[in-house]
């Protein structure tokens, strides 16, 4: 029995080498080459620079409220974060007990309890040690504009590291899949 690349072959439908290399090769509907698409990185990019556009328009008492909605929204996440995995580990415990009062239909099926626990069990464990965001101390609001100017410009870096990885990783992609196609003697696929 043929897998997916040689059930073509298996069928007589593929008799041709530069077929099945295509087809080997997850390009043999390729027109066109793979481009670039807006990703997560582009996006983040995006919104860093805005976002560091929007930090230097701002004046103290905007700084201020800025700091107070961010500590209200952290509080606000961590009581929900730990409202949540409380509310999981209640779940989890009941459940456990009924568990543990089922009875293995068979010897066979003991494994299977005994599995069950195992995975209530870490679930339990798990969602036990909550975690907190911290919390940020107010400061004041030239410490907050250099502060956030340092995490954003430490983001940016990030991301545009990332993209360019990704930009020569897709540059790679596309020359390999245009080597294939010369080495056959077929058209590559175009680029858009």
């Amino acid at each position: 029995m043929g897998t997916g690349y040689t059930h073509g072959v298996e069928e007589g439908r593929i008799t041709d080498l530069k077929e099945f290399v295509l087809v080997c090769a997850n390009v043999s509907d390729m027109k066109t080459l793979p481009k670039s698409e807006v990703s997560y990185h582009t996006k983040a990019l995006e919104d860093l620079n805005a976002e560091l556009n929007k930090l230097q328009g701002l004046t103290p008492t905007e700084i201020n409220r800025l700091q107070d909605a961010h500590i209200k929204t952290t509080e606000r996440q961590n009581k929900e974060y730990s409202d949540n995995k409380k509310l999981y580990v209640k779940r989890f415990e009941a459940m456990l007990a009924k568990v543990r009062k089922w009875e293995p239909p068979t010897p066979g099926h003991t494994q299977l309890k005994q599995f069950m626990i195992e995975q209530l069990e870490d679930g339990i464990k798990e969602n036990s040690e909550v975690f907190q965001w911290k919390i940020p101390p107010k400061v004041k609001p030239s410490q907050y504009i250099k502060e956030e100017r340092t995490r954003l410009f430490k983001d940016i870096e990030y991301h545009t590291n990332e993209l360019r990885d990704e930009n020569e990783k897709r540059a790679k992609e596309n020359s390999w899949i245009i080597e294939l196609f010369k080495s056959l003697g077929l058209k590559p696929p175009k680029e858009e």
